[in-house]
């Protein structure tokens, strides 16, 4: 469990790129649940492209 003791999903699909439906909402929480992938894992760049192609970035997703 991290720091903080909250319980987080840990390798969610963390090699798999195609994500179906996706929309920006789920975007923004994969992006999210993905945060600590160092290098980013390809479910984040996907993720991340789409928000990007959306233009629906935030600052903190800039990373």
């Amino acid at each position: 469990m991290p720091k903080g003791g909250k319980a987080t999903w840990v390798h969610d699909d963390c090699g798999k790129s195609w994500i179906h439906p996706l929309d920006v909402k789920r975007a923004n929480g994969i992006v999210a649940i993905h945060e600590q992938c160092d290098p980013p894992c390809p479910r984040k760049i996907t993720a991340s492209e789409y928000l990007e192609r959306q233009g629906a970035t935030e600052p903190r997703l800039m990373r």
